[in-house]
């Protein structure tokens, strides 16, 4: 079931990897939790200041985009853009330290 463009998810558990060069852009690791793909993920209203799990937020699949590996072929990778601000903590306590900081 290939997706769409425009279809909208829930990322949850997903994990940034590292920011691109392009500020609001990251790579991803998405997916159900025995597989996750790489994604690039388009921020417009979150700035995420450190690596780690997201919070759940709403994207939209927005196309692929194609990136250069190191042997110089080319691997295609989803784009997620967000839609929502990452959902709240509202476990007691402070969100674990294994999750992404992020500001608004």
């Amino acid at each position: 079931m290939q997706p769409k463009e425009g279809d909208y998810y829930v990322i949850s558990e997903a994990v940034l990897e590292k920011p691109l060069e392009t500020p609001g852009e990251w790579i991803i690791a998405a997916g159900s939790s025995l597989v996750k793909q790489d994604a690039v993920f388009v921020t417009s209203r979150t700035q995420y200041l450190t690596k780690g799990k997201i919070l759940p937020t709403i994207v939209q699949y927005s196309g692929e985009r194609d990136f250069p590996r190191a042997d110089g072929k080319k691997i295609t990778i989803p784009v997620l853009r967000e839609v929502s601000l990452p959902m709240k903590w509202t476990l007691g306590g402070n969100i674990p330290p294994d999750y992404a900081r992020f500001r608004t």
